[in-house]
């Protein structure tokens, strides 16, 4: 499972940087089984969450690969962009900059969480004895923090933070909960980003073998992601709380807004004779509302393939190469092309237009359609569309993707 907001909060304060050889020919066979070995090992209870969206495997529209055959990746009509060459961000795109202040007015510290819309952020306040705490808004501009969950029921021993995530049309946000006969539960809220009431969607009562929850809405539809010890199941919420299971049996995470993830890519595979060999192919996405379902093919020559519904982007011995899902709008991205192509830690915007390359210790934020790129300071992971660059004085330097023209 996609890691969670905790985990993505933690690997963003603490600069995690990516750097590995080329995986064993194995490697990716090898993820679930080391995913299964991992679940065994937490704790019960602990509320692992997706970090953006999560996917199922069940009988909907059949899956069928994407578009016609792409066009050589040398292609030479478009120049390749050298990343080392890239100027700073705050040269590139000043513009899309925003600054939020490090603190809540409170003085709990502010981890940015998403931009709900206008000068109001998705905040996941911390303190020194809680490093996170159930989430509110802030505008930036009048200073107003609009708590998103009521107070805990009484005689509740805890109600805590489990996880918040940004929805096309609404903030959603788990509740870990122990009432006051020790009975575990785990609460799904929603509130619309366009301003509104808080409402408890769901609630779950967790099983032995069940680690986490994760909830998202499609087009106004809220579904809910159930991870589990040996797979995840998936399920639409419906007005009256009621879940609906739609899918299960299969590993799951978001990659984009209404497309979630059906289990990993799988490698390329070997064979005697190079023009039949089956190339490496991306994971599956999956649309739960309409049931659409489509299996993007790398290019020739690319490994690690990482795909949204509209583009892909693949490593090969130059650098990285984009294209179009149809085959179309091949873009290159090269870096030290003298040297062995270090991995990164790749990301898209929630959009696909923007992604973001991390290396160690550089990193970079490539916009393919534009043929631009941009040096990142440190290495933060974008989250949301958004990317803390640095704190200064009390505040926070925020690139804010969806600002950039």
């Amino acid at each position: 499972m996609s890691a969670n907001l905790d985990d993505t909060l933690v690997r963003t304060l603490n600069a995690v940087a990516v750097s590995a050889t080329e995986p064993a020919p194995d490697f990716y066979a090898g993820i679930a089984a080391r995913r299964r070995r991992l679940r065994r090992t937490r704790r019960a209870g602990v509320a692992a969450v997706v970090a953006v969206c999560v996917a199922v495997a069940g009988g909907f529209a059949a899956v069928g690969l994407i578009g016609r055959p792409a066009p050589d990746a040398t292609d030479p009509a478009v120049a390749p962009i050298d990343l080392e060459q890239a100027r700073p961000i705050e040269q590139v795109w000043s513009e899309a900059i925003v600054k939020v202040p490090e603190h809540l007015p409170d003085g709990r510290i502010a981890i940015v969480g998403g931009r709900v819309g206008g000068d109001r952020f998705l905040i996941v306040p911390g303190t020194p004895e809680v490093s996170f705490q159930l989430p509110v808004v802030f505008n930036v501009s009048t200073g107003e923090v609009r708590e998103l969950t009521p107070g805990a029921p009484a005689g509740y021993k805890e109600y805590s933070y489990c996880g918040a995530w940004l929805g096309e049309r609404h903030i959603l946000w788990s509740v870990c909960a122990v009432d006051g006969a020790d009975r575990r539960t785990w609460e799904v809220w929603s509130a619309p980003r366009a301003g509104g009431d808080s409402v408890r969607r769901a609630v779950l009562v967790p099983q032995t073998h069940d680690h986490g929850v994760h909830a998202t809405d499609i087009d106004g539809e809220l579904y809910l992601v159930l991870s589990r010890e040996e797979d995840d199941a998936v399920y639409q919420i419906r007005d009256d709380g009621v879940l609906r299971q739609v899918a299960d049996g299969d590993d799951y995470g978001v990659v984009a807004p209404g497309w979630l993830r059906v289990g990993f890519p799988r490698p390329a595979l070997p064979s005697a004779d190079p023009s039949t060999a089956a190339g490496e192919t991306a994971a599956t996405l999956w649309n739960p509302r309409t049931g659409e379902r489509r299996t993007p093919r790398l290019l020739p020559g690319l490994t690690q393939a990482h795909c949204v519904p509209e583009s892909c982007v693949g490593r090969d011995a130059d650098g990285y190469v984009r294209y179009r899902f149809d085959g179309t709008g091949v873009r290159r991205a090269r870096i030290r092309p003298d040297d062995t192509v270090p991995p990164a830690g790749l990301e898209f915007d929630p959009t696909g237009r923007f992604i973001q390359l991390r290396f160690s210790p550089d990193a970079y934020l490539w916009d393919p359609s534009t043929n631009t790129a941009a040096r990142l300071t440190g290495n933060s992971q974008i989250l949301f569309g958004l990317i803390v660059l640095r704190t200064v004085d009390g505040t926070q330097y925020v690139l804010d993707t969806a600002a950039i023209r």
